[in-house]
């Protein structure tokens, strides 16, 4: 694995990368594709985002086939050799052949019946962590992600966990690398230790889990502060040792709320140097069309429908092209979601090769954090971010 850091921002910690493995690259900042039950591109998806048989936005680069693991799934996986099989073929038959995949099964915290009682965890031992990380490789993952659950505990399971994915790693036949994964957790002390650990066995790829944490600002401050700190990285790199590529697991779109506009709250973490995201952009429930939001580039807003009403969308995308607000709000639920998540798709990976032009200009009215300062409707979250920046580096 290669990271090759192109352009560098001098006012936050913001960069544009190369991330090569296994003679596949990807160039960040992107937001990776998902490949799992809950938010899939679907096949109808990815025909629309082709318009007139000419592909609207680029291929993608780096996908993320996994799913949460359901109870009887951990329970069985390791001791029931069909339930594993099971397990990898569903994992498989996600991966994009061009893309550096990630495969990602997550481990929630805890377990529940319908009605909201507890069920005991399946204790994660050795054999159940030793399959999950064979389950990635025989998946064909490009980087192993060692099985850590939301809400990491303790040392010991970190370690235990750590061990059987330095074994799992050894003993497979294409010796990939593994992944610095932080779980969502509060214990931020653990994480600092565990940051540590990685980058004293050379490990260069992070991703931590956002998925239902509450401490997200304080989590990113000390993870990115931890990162540069084990790496001597203090302001610019200097050599290939320095750099490192920050992927963010379960990136909210916006922030909840009920207002008409909210902030968008995943593009803005580009500014402590992550490189990508993945997440979804419903969280779960009745699908309600009214409450489906329309990213914004311009203002890094979130608008419901009626928000929009009345608007222009300033979009070519193959949602958007020829559209107004009713057409893109018409049909049913799911179909409406569909459109959205196109544009959405599509805006940002312009928006991302934006932002690395704005890095790579690297000029005092017309680089990146003079842009960031366009973004009126987040611009409460970009400043709180840009002041997180000037401290981090203030310690370091």
């Amino acid at each position: 694995m290669e990271v090759e850091w192109l352009y560098e921002d001098s006012e936050s910690f913001a960069h544009a990368s190369r991330l090569r493995v296994g003679g596949r690259s990807a160039v960040a900042p992107l937001k990776a594709e998902v490949l799992s039950p809950l938010h899939a591109t679907t096949k109808g998806e990815r025909d629309l985002i082709t318009r007139k048989g000419k592909p609207v936005t680029p291929r993608p680069s780096l996908a993320i086939s996994g799913e949460p693991l359901a109870r009887a799934t951990l329970e069985s996986v390791g001791y029931s050799k069909a339930s594993t099989d099971d397990l990898i073929g569903r994992l498989k038959g996600r991966l994009i052949d061009s893309c550096i995949n990630l495969v990602y099964t997550r481990i929630p915290g805890q377990y529940a019946t319908t009605e909201g009682v507890p069920l005991p965890m399946p204790p994660l031992d050795d054999i159940r962590a030793s399959a999950l990380v064979d389950v990635q490789v025989e998946a064909g993952a490009s980087l192993i992600i060692p099985p850590l659950p939301t809400g990491l505990p303790t040392e010991s399971l970190f370690r235990r966990c750590l061990e059987r994915t330095r074994v799992g790693i050894q003993t497979s036949p294409g010796h990939q690398e593994m992944v610095g994964y932080v779980p969502t957790t509060d214990n931020l002390e653990l994480v600092r230790d565990m940051i540590g650990v990685y980058a004293k066995l050379g490990v260069r790829f992070f991703a931590v889990d956002f998925s239902g944490a509450s401490n997200q600002p304080a989590l990113m401050r000390l993870v990115v502060r931890a990162i540069r700190e084990r790496l001597g990285l203090k302001r610019r790199s200097r050599t290939k040792d320095e750099t490192y590529y920050l992927h963010i697991f379960n990136a909210a779109t916006s922030r909840k709320s009920s207002k008409e506009v909210t902030p968008l709250s995943d593009i803005i973490t580009h500014p402590y140097g992550v490189d990508s995201t993945s997440g979804q952009m419903w969280g779960g429930g009745v699908l309600d069309p009214e409450k489906l939001r329309y990213y914004q580039v311009a203002d890094y807003g979130a608008y419901r429908h009626s928000a929009l009403k009345g608007a222009a969308l300033g979009c070519d995308c193959s949602t958007c092209h020829g559209a107004t607000v009713s057409v893109v709000y018409s049909g049913s639920p799911g179909s409406i979601q569909e459109k959205l998540r196109i544009h959405r798709v599509s805006a940002y990976a312009t928006e991302c090769t934006e932002i690395t032009n704005r890095i790579a200009s690297a000029k005092p009215d017309d680089g990146y954090v003079p842009y960031l300062g366009k973004k009126k409707t987040a611009s409460a979250d970009i400043t709180r971010i840009l002041t997180d920046v000037r401290e981090i580096r203030a310690a370091l």
